[in-house]
């Protein structure tokens, strides 16, 4: 094999591992975020609007605002649950809350004054 014909093959070898590497380290495409319409569950001085969105890789999150519409002392208290998973959001006023993105399931949002 004479200089030109090794010189031939270590560049097609080269270019053969760049381009190996470049699809092995390329991340895939992330699916779109999804969102459904802002929702509204009131009670007795509580009022909480959520916003579930699903990220195409079977996990759901929830954003809004919990509201305490009379702040007369008394807190507005959710609970926030996905699936298996839950949060507690509590305040005398306001406050925006977002659970980030949980396996998807059933959504259950509990309000109530304390």
């Amino acid at each position: 094999m004479n200089a030109a014909q090794r010189f031939a093959t270590l560049t097609t070898c080269v270019a053969l591992a760049a381009t190996s590497l470049t699809a092995l380290t390329t991340t895939p495409a992330t699916a779109a975020v999804k969102c459904l319409k802002t929702q509204t569950k009131t009670d007795t001085g509580v009022k909480i609007t959520y916003r579930p969105c699903t990220d195409g890789n079977g996990r759901t999150r929830l954003t809004g605002t919990l509201t305490d519409t009379k702040e007369d002392g008394f807190y507005a208290v959710a609970n926030v649950r996905i699936g298996d998973w839950s949060m507690g959001v509590k305040t005398g006023s306001s406050k925006y809350y977002s659970t980030g993105f949980r396996t998807s399931g059933s959504i259950g949002i509990t309000i109530f004054r304390s």
